[in-house]
């Protein structure tokens, strides 16, 4: 009987002692396996945080990819406008340009015509081969005084019948000039005249500086602007070989030629 007792109490003893080992490996084992998951947990972190900023930045570099394109089809589309505007307005300028030149046909082929006695003009004295440096009369002694802008000038009598000539010039492409304006029926304006603008037909550097000339030339153009486009004459009179001139009495006021004694 104490012996069966004592078989019973080392079984039961050796049992208890199987179940605490087993016990003390399950919890090693689980706290190996534990150590394990946070080891890979922690592990894997990073390369998860990495995997998300990197799917972040990818989304962001894809938003901000479709934002760009959306602003180069605007831009494209607004440029497209633009270019459409553009062509639209040379259209329209080019047009009116047209319809304009039809408009002013008597005023082109007046420019035409001036530009014409210009050339002839300038040649003609190229033919000629004049020097004024070898003038006998550039010497003579002045005979006039003038007055122009403030300021005193003298001239000879060859310098003097140059200023008339300026005026008297000037007149007679005034006339033509206004007789074209209104011939295209335009708005009265001399000063966008060729004659008006360039005021030299006729000069050839004797006795009188260039600026005298045109100054000259464009008191006469403006009077002649003025009778040619109200179609009468009020500061000059025609000859019977179709010129015209100034009236005496106007071109001595324009002048104000003094004799010096």
């Amino acid at each position: 009987m104490k012996t069966n007792i004592r078989t019973l109490l080392t079984t039961a003893m050796a049992v208890s002692l199987l179940a605490t080992g087993f016990t003390v490996s399950a919890s090693a084992r689980a706290n190996r396996d534990a150590d394990q998951t946070r080891n890979v947990t922690e592990t894997s972190q990073p390369q998860a945080r990495w995997d998300g900023q990197h799917q972040r930045d990818t989304g962001s570099a894809r938003r901000g990819d479709k934002r760009d394109d959306r602003q180069d089809r605007r831009a494209d589309r607004r440029d497209d406008r633009q270019d459409r505007r553009d062509d639209r307005d040379d259209r329209r300028d080019d047009r009116r340009e047209r319809e304009a030149y039809q408009r002013r046909m008597a005023q082109y082929r007046y420019q035409q015509a001036y530009d014409q006695r210009v050339r002839a003009d300038m040649a003609r004295r190229a033919a000629l081969r004049y020097s004024y440096n070898n003038n006998p009369y550039r010497n003579v002694p002045a005979a006039y005084r003038y007055n122009r802008g403030g300021a005193w000038y003298t001239v000879n009598h060859y310098g003097a019948d140059m200023l008339r000539q300026a005026v008297n010039r000037g007149y007679e492409q005034g006339l033509r000039a206004g007789r074209a304006d209104r011939f295209d029926r335009w708005q009265s304006d001399y000063r966008r005249s060729r004659g008006w603008i360039d005021g030299s037909y006729g000069y050839d550097n004797d006795y009188v500086s260039r600026g005298d000339y045109q100054y000259y030339f464009r008191q006469g153009f403006e009077r002649g602007y003025q009778d040619g486009y109200s179609s009468r004459y009020r500061y000059g009179r025609s000859n019977s070989d179709g010129t015209a001139i100034i009236l005496t009495a106007v071109l001595a006021g324009i002048l104000g030629l003094q004799a010096i004694n």
